[in-house]
């Protein structure tokens, strides 16, 4: 049992100093430039979202941050940015219908009452920006999908008929 505290204590000092060694290494880009570089693209993004759905209320950056990718090209650097937001929407949907039945002939009736529904739609997405000199970035690729959307005030439909679908009056 003795010996396998101070083998543990070596494994776990072991790993410090890698990680000490990890956080402390030399990067590519500064830590001050890698902040601003996510920054702009954040602003970027978000005025691209305004310009595009005018009606967002909301851009919440979740996630954001950079890492250093191995570049193909020799005398570049790659940065690979990943991000996750989500944006809140109004979305005008007009009332269904008003009563009526196909059996009675009666066609059903559109209404003018409008309600207004808050969407929740969630982005995440990854930026790839590539550098000559390290201090201006070019934007190479990116990727974006959107996994979720969720509705905050839903819509409640109900059928004005009974519920076995007959006339009630029979």
């Amino acid at each position: 049992m003795g010996v396998s505290k101070y083998i543990a204590t070596a494994i776990g000092l072991v790993l410090m100093a890698w990680t000490w060694d990890l956080a402390h290494s030399e990067r590519d880009v500064a830590l001050e430039q890698r902040r601003e570089i996510e920054m702009s693209l954040e602003d970027m993004i978000g005025q691209y979202i305004r310009a595009k759905r005018p009606n967002v209320t909301d851009v919440i950056f979740q996630q954001l941050f950079s890492e250093d990718i191995a570049s193909n090209e020799p005398g570049t650097k790659e940065m690979l940015v990943r991000f996750r937001y989500l944006i809140n929407e109004p979305t005008a949907t007009s009332a269904a219908t008003a009563p009526g039945t196909a059996e009675s002939g009666t066609p059903p009736k559109a209404t003018a009452a409008t309600s207004t529904e808050m969407t929740e739609q969630m982005f995440e997405g990854t930026v790839r920006l590539r550098s000559t000199d390290g201090l201006n970035w070019e934007w190479v690729d990116e990727k974006i999908r959107s996994p979720l959307i969720r509705y905050r005030n839903g819509t409640e439909i109900r059928s004005s008929e009974t519920p076995s679908g007959g006339d009630s009056a029979k």
